[in-house]
Parts: C-alpha cells; structure tokens; sequence
C-alpha cells in the first residue's frame, strides 16, 4: 500500500515526502525480498500517478530498464488518464454539479462553502492540473 497526499502535484510528492524516493526503495526491496517482480494496481488518480513514478524512476534512477526489471503489470481502475471535464468547470466557477445532486447534503455545503471559496480551494490542489483533459 503506497498511501499519498492527493491535493499535491506529482513533483510536490516528491519534494515534500520524497514519496517516489521511497515508493521505488518498497519496490526495489519487495523484488529482492520475494524474487519476483511486483504488481501495480491503482484505483482513480492513483493510476496516473503510477505513470508519472514509471517515467521518473527510470529519470531519476538513470537505469531505462527499471520498470522492466521491477514491475510485471500495473493494472488501473477507473482512472482519469485523459482527465475529466469536471475538472474545468471546478477550477473556473467552484462549480461541484455532482454534490448538488446530493439534496440536503449538497444545500449544506452551498451554503457553508461558497463556489468563489470551493475556486480558491481546487485551485490551490496542484492536483487539479492533472485532471484537466488532455
């Protein structure tokens, strides 16, 4: 389990948490440890993050062979790989149409947290970016 901050940017992990660093040490010891080349499966953001550690492993290990000689597969489930259109929306107008379906749910947080104040909010998650369609 590689738990990660989702509101960072891939590179802030990285810089803050070293969480690549470390991700690719529990890899490298999970391979030396079971003999076996590790599985990689993600759920939602967790996907494209994977890609983005595939490609700086390889960058920052100076070893193009890495994800070979480590990783079997990565399996992905409902990933945004080519973003979401909501995403665009929510950084424009603070805009959440999927809570205000919620009823009473969503009328409590209209009212609590403004769409100007939910804008400053998703803007200021350098995650926001990578969900952008591509």
């Amino acid at each position: 389990m590689a738990a990660y901050d989702w509101r960072l940017s891939f590179a802030k992990l990285q810089e803050r948490d070293r969480f690549f660093s470390r991700l690719s040490k529990t890899v490298e010891g999970l391979v030396k440890v079971s003999g076996e080349k590790v599985v990689i499966v993600s759920h939602s953001m967790g996907g494209n993050l994977v890609l983005y550690f595939m490609q700086w492993v390889e960058e920052n290990r100076k070893d193009p062979s890495w994800v070979d000689t480590h990783i079997h597969s990565f399996a992905s489930i409902a990933s945004p790989f080519l973003g979401t259109p909501k995403a665009i929306s929510a950084l424009l107008s603070g805009e959440a149409k999927d809570t205000a379906e919620m009823g009473l749910l969503g009328s409590l947080l209209d009212h609590h947290i403004t769409p100007f104040n939910r804008r400053k909010l998703f803007r200021s998650w350098g995650s926001s970016l990578a969900m952008i369609p591509r």
